[in-house]
């Protein structure tokens, strides 16, 4: 599978629902989605571009856990781009998001999983 640029947001938000289902299920993860819609006034399909209210939502739900659960979305989406995850001190998840979004500009192979 190539990603392109405009392909990306597409390959974060199905990263995103994989990872968020595989950790809490299908059920809960669409509770997760319908009050991160409602209560974040966000659509869903736009998760990429609003990272940074993504990352607010996972917080206010989860608190400090919140790290672990956009670790897991960071390491499979770096995995299947083929690209390394560096951690960055003082870097949120949306920073990463921005800066994959920033930078993937031609097309990739991508390992799915």
């Amino acid at each position: 599978m190539l990603v392109r640029a405009e392909g990306i947001d597409d390959l974060i938000k199905k990263t995103i629902e994989d990872v968020l289902s595989d950790v809490f299920g299908e059920k809960v993860f669409k509770s997760m989605l319908h009050f991160m819609e409602t209560t974040y006034s966000f659509k869903w399909e736009n998760v990429s571009r609003f990272s940074e209210i993504f990352d607010n939502a996972l917080r206010d739900i989860f608190g400090e856990g919140s790290t672990i659960i956009e670790g897991l979305i960071l390491r499979k989406l770096y995995f299947q781009l083929k690209l390394e995850l560096k951690w960055r001190k003082n870097y949120k998840f949306s920073d990463y998001i921005k800066e994959l979004r920033r930078n993937v500009k031609r097309p990739r192979d991508v390992q799915r999983v």
